[in-house]
């Protein structure tokens, strides 16, 4: 009798089949896991067990296949059992779960859209598809970042925004009832759609935020940010060509920036990580004495958190951010150079959660924005930075494939 398990996969119609045999218990249940996350991370959404010689199941094992039934239903692909060996299939009629997994799985395929367009740009395959050319985004320019050098903010530079549907935000933030209530918490903020989230500086390192439901908005107090409004144009797929590689940040952006060729846009971004480098604040700059720069030696080793090294590996992230390759001046204090030698610049920051598929068809980001805060809580929000310094730099964040959502600024508006 076979004691350990066996995996053998095929595909055959865009359906990933895979046959088992041997022994579903505890441990190999976990080795059962690992192998579907792979296939799934790969873009595998429609899946079909054959479990005809799998000689034993225990509870493990049946968690691990709900799991997966879940997580494929809730992004519209399909977790299907064909055939089941006496066993396993007693052991699903005791559990009530029979009917579930083998009832005939109704699967839409997307057809390629004719409008969809194609290129391969260093080694990464980009698919982009437009969404509505004649519209545009409005990008309010809120605050001052420069005050953040010497901790110049006051109770008057607080403004308030409220995040609804094709709104999106960055900037520094906390969110709370007023000045007395947020002035020891702010840090890195991210507006998204119906939701706001940021980073506490108050020493608890567990991002806060706010879903819209019912009554209750999404709202913010913040002493600086870039806040856009409006549609997006475009709908830009990337994969790198070896799935082992993975794409530098500034890549993606200078890719997006050739496809569409706008000269400012807005970017939303869910992706799969390879590595975070970013930094954010670990002080209010609130509660810093004034004309004290939280980057000079040594406040900067306690009041900035750098990343070390690339972080949150095979995680997921909304990265938002605005990037240009011609300066407004109103901008300018707001950006910076994305790489070295290439004059494109941008603000992004990233909100990272646990990895949890998403859909790479037809999705619908308020849809997932919201899925991703119900199914697993935020971990953390960062600012992405490109730490190019000599021989103890990082480098810049890079990501495994993603989804983008582009959309071209129209226009810069200054908030005074």
């Amino acid at each position: 009798m076979i004691d350990k398990l066996d995996i053998r996969k095929k595909i055959r119609d865009n359906i990933l089949e895979l046959h088992l045999s041997g022994r579903i218990d505890a441990y190999w249940a976990n080795y059962l896991s690992d192998f579907i996350d792979e296939e799934i991370r790969a873009g595998h959404y429609y899946i079909s067990l054959n479990l005809k010689h799998v000689n034993y199941i225990s509870s493990a094992g049946v968690r691990i296949l709900v799991k997966f039934y879940k997580q494929l239903k809730s992004i519209q692909g399909t977790f299907t059992i064909t055939e089941l060996s006496e066993n396993v299939k007693s052991v699903l009629e005791m559990v009530g779960l029979t009917e579930m997994f083998t009832k005939p799985a109704k699967i839409d395929f997307v057809d390629k859209k004719e409008q969809e367009k194609e290129f391969e740009i260093n080694k990464t395959k980009y698919t982009c598809s437009e969404l509505n050319k004649e519209t545009s985004v409005k990008c309010k320019i809120l605050g001052n970042p420069e005050l953040l050098k010497d901790s110049g903010f006051s109770e008057q530079d607080i403004q308030n925004e409220v995040f609804f549907e094709n709104k999106f935000g960055i900037g520094l933030g906390a969110i709370g009832t007023g000045f007395e209530d947020c002035k020891n918490r702010f840090g890195e903020f991210i507006g998204l759609n119906n939701a706001v989230a940021y980073m506490p500086t108050d020493g608890t390192n567990k991002p806060d935020y706010i879903i819209k439901t019912g009554k209750l908005l999404p709202e913010i107090k913040l002493l600086y940010g870039l806040i856009f409004d409006g549609k997006f144009n475009d709908l830009i797929r990337f994969n790198t060509i070896d799935k082992n590689q993975s794409v530098a940040f500034s890549e993606i952006i200078d890719a997006i920036n050739l496809i569409t060729e706008y000269e400012t846009f807005l970017m939303v971004m869910i992706a799969e990580i390879s590595g975070i480098v970013g930094a954010s604040i670990n002080r209010s700059p609130m509660d810093n004495s004034k004309g004290s720069s939280p980057f000079q030696f040594p406040d900067i080793r306690n009041k900035i958190n750098y990343t070390t090294e690339p972080e949150f590996n095979k995680m997921l992230s909304i990265t938002i951010g605005i990037a240009s390759n011609k300066i407004d001046k109103n901008l300018k204090a707001f950006t910076r150079q994305l790489s070295t030698g290439k004059e494109i610049y941008g603000h992004f920051h990233s909100a990272i959660f646990y990895y949890h598929p998403v859909k790479k068809e037809n999705i619908d980001l308020s849809k997932t924005i919201r899925s991703l805060f119900e199914v697993d809580k935020i971990q953390n929000i960062i600012h992405l930075i490109n730490d190019n310094r000599e021989i103890i730099g990082v480098g810049e964040s890079e990501f495994i494939n993603g989804t983008c959502w582009i959309g071209k600024v129209s226009e810069l508006i200054k908030d005074n």
